[in-house]
């Protein structure tokens, strides 16, 4: 066997060290998978990053790897999730007769409190029996702030899905915050407005289902994230699950734009920090399906020409946030684990069909805001 080694170029002693290793890496790994099948039994379609930041952020476990190899992991032990279909789009009954402006175009948030959306969407439960689903939660911090089931679409469940909102958020004046919704009857009713101008909240209304895009996102991760998995058939699971939906939401499911916090841990972290330290959020129009919030393009270039990015800037943002970008921005290629590194501002620029896509990422305050404006001819 000397002779085996020696034409090889290695050592009995190297090949043994490497033994070892490989050995004691396939141990560890076994050890992790208990703990991933257990955060899958109620996170069952979260994906592999998240689930390690969970696990690690929130779970407090050491997992004894970085995300990217965690991620090879998970890939290699077939333990990822399918991708979903996509699904016709359904929306409210669209027969309130209330005229409201949306107040939610250029808005720039750095705390709770300060935008919260609503929608309704539906379950298919057995016997082919619709239940229906009201949602509420805070644009800032992604909290689910109430999350109630029903049998029919009767206003009286949107009241208690309101009620469920004041209730999380007792003792704290709401004042001034914007109430985001489409125009469904049930956000029409008089005692809902009423509920809403007696806390001194501002009612604001979509056009169309995309102009209530976070709350739509929602509806997906209530449904194919939890319900579905979870293998939800009845009203009362549903009422049971719904219950639980909300903790594991807001105490353990990290999220990407929080910087891998829940957010309980978000907003818990927020509230040490000075208003001007805090995160924005930019709320707008981004494109011209009128699309509210932040758009996600996973195919975007790192290698990023420092003047083409700053000329495209002065088209669209204003001075302040160009004066910040000017002291800060990386005038060079930055890889993505790079820029994790504080006050840097990562520039990113894609032009697909005739829309110029812009992404500025806020490593330093968790965001990421993409910016879209139609070429001129």
């Amino acid at each position: 066997m000397e002779s085996v080694y020696r034409e090889l170029g290695l050592s009995r002693q190297v090949l043994h060290q490497q033994w070892r290793r490989d050995t004691g890496q396939q141990t560890h790994h076994e050890h992790l998978f208990p703990i991933v099948k257990e955060w899958r039994i109620k996170h069952p379609r979260m994906g592999s990053r998240s689930l390690y930041y969970s696990i690690k952020n929130i779970g407090g476990i050491d997992l004894g790897m970085g995300v990217n190899k965690f991620e090879q992991l998970m890939s290699t032990s077939g333990m990822t999730v399918k991708p979903l279909r996509s699904r016709i789009v359904k929306t409210s009954d669209g027969k309130g007769k209330g005229h409201y402006p949306n107040l939610t175009n250029g808005l720039v948030l750095n705390n709770v409190n300060q935008l919260i959306v609503g929608d309704i969407t539906y379950y298919d439960i057995i016997d082919d029996q619709w239940s229906y689903i009201f949602t509420l939660k805070d644009i800032y911090s992604q909290r689910i702030l109430g999350l109630v089931p029903s049998l029919s679409m009767e206003a009286s469940f949107a009241y208690q899905c309101l009620e469920q909102a004041f209730s999380q958020r007792k003792d704290v004046d709401l004042k001034g915050c914007i109430h985001h919704s489409d125009n469904g009857s049930q956000y029409d009713s008089k005692v809902y407005k009423k509920m809403l101008t007696d806390a001194e909240i501002h009612i604001s209304r979509a056009d169309n289902c995309l102009e209530n895009g976070s709350a739509e996102n929602l509806n997906s991760i209530v449904k194919n994230m939890y319900l579905k998995p979870w293998g939800i058939r009845t009203f009362k699971e549903l009422q049971q699950a719904c219950q639980e939906l909300m903790y594991v939401n807001n105490y353990q499911r990290a999220i990407e734009q929080l910087g891998q916090l829940s957010p309980n841990q978000f907003e818990q972290l927020i509230a040490k920090l000075h208003p001007d330290e805090r995160p924005k959020k930019y709320y707008m129009i981004l494109t011209t399906k009128r699309a509210m919030g932040f758009v996600r393009h996973d195919s975007l270039n790192w290698n990023v020409g420092y003047k083409k990015s700053r000329s495209l800037l002065i088209e669209l943002l204003d001075q302040t946030l160009l004066s910040t970008l000017s002291k800060y921005a990386i005038p060079y290629q930055v890889a993505p684990q790079q820029s994790l590194m504080p006050l840097h501002i990562i520039v990113d620029t894609k032009i697909q069909s005739n829309i110029n896509f812009l992404t500025l990422r806020f490593p330093h305050c968790f965001y990421k805001l993409t910016l879209c404006c139609q070429q001129k001819s």
